[in-house]
């Protein structure tokens, strides 16, 4: 058995195959192995990983799995970072192995011929790559043509949604203490005016406060607190992990989304729009922005953010 080739290529059948046929067992030493592996791995950015013998590989093939349930503990901001590390690393190994192989690894539906490769574009869609969006490809007959570059783009995408929707989605409290020692050892930076959300406006506080305890709020409520936190600055990840709760979380759908809120530039409703809405729980401020300055009338609200309708 090709332990290093496995290790390489974890996610593929061959390698769980030959997981199962090891059938570690979940001790403490490999959850610490695990830890500090994906410490190294955020911390680091390691771009290659190389091997020196089969009984090296082995070792690393059987952390994966439990890299992956440490992985299935944490929020979405690292859960994220994580699966994009990975698919980098796997991307740099396929790319000696050639496209080729790798669109028949990964069972990636591409059409090859000698002069060009398409997909299409309901293949497309689901591992189009953020730089490479489908308004600004070549589309013949609902086929995207793609170039090298590009179609690594896809492969990376797809590695990356891959590792995301296949975690396991079971509680481990052993593995969520080995999961939460990552966490804390992975700085997350945000360039935001408000990061407590105590200090948000009332309304705000309430519909997060619903989404934390896992209730289907309405959709204009979720567009609402997706615009507001976008505005005050929060980051991509860290306005998904805050849908992370809510029933059927997809989490690359709800990352398309408020990509597009956050490029979109949206302004938060006001309180009257937000009243219109059923969102106003009665503060007294003009807008969620201009709550903090609510308190103390002499204070202008500094933020500069238009009213802004929301439109289905």
């Amino acid at each position: 058995m090709n332990y290093v080739w496995l290790a390489q290529h974890p996610y593929t059948h061959q390698a769980k195959d030959a997981i199962e046929q090891i059938n570690p067992a979940l001790t403490d030493e490999l959850l610490l192995k695990a830890r500090d592996k994906l410490i190294n791995l955020l911390t680091y950015n390691l771009e290659k990983v190389e091997y020196v013998s089969d009984k090296q590989a082995k070792e690393d093939l059987i952390l994966y799995p439990v890299i992956r349930l440490l992985a299935s503990q944490m929020n979405y901001v690292i859960i994220h970072k994580i699966a994009i590390a990975y698919s980098k690393l796997w991307v740099n190994v396929l790319k000696k192995e050639g496209i080729d192989t790798a669109v028949q690894l990964l069972d990636i539906n591409i059409k090859v011929n000698e002069k060009s490769r398409s997909m299409h574009f309901t293949d497309y869609v689901i591992d189009m790559p953020h730089e490479h969006k489908l308004v600004n490809m070549p589309l013949n007959k609902g086929y995207v043509y793609l170039n090298e570059k590009e179609l690594w783009a896809v492969i990376q995408k797809h590695l990356e949604r891959t590792f995301i929707e296949t975690l396991p989605k079971v509680k481990n409290a052993k593995a969520k203490k080995f999961a939460d020692a990552v966490v804390s050892k992975i700085p997350i930076k945000h360039n935001v005016r408000i990061s407590n959300v105590s200090e948000m406006a009332p309304c705000m506080k309430e519909i997060i406060s619903k989404l934390n305890k896992g209730e289907n709020v309405p959709h204009i409520a979720r567009w609402v607190i997706a615009v507001y936190l976008a505005r005050i600055g929060w980051s991509e990840d860290a306005i998904v992990s805050v849908f992370s709760k809510t029933p059927n979380f997809n989490p690359l759908l709800t990352q398309y989304h408020v990509r597009y809120i956050i490029e979109k530039k949206y302004a938060v409703p006001s309180c009257e729009s937000l009243k219109s809405y059923g969102l106003c729980i009665g503060c007294g401020a003009k807008s969620p922005m201009s709550f903090k300055g609510h308190k103390k009338k002499d204070e202008k609200d500094k933020t500069g953010v238009e009213e802004h309708e929301h439109k289905n």
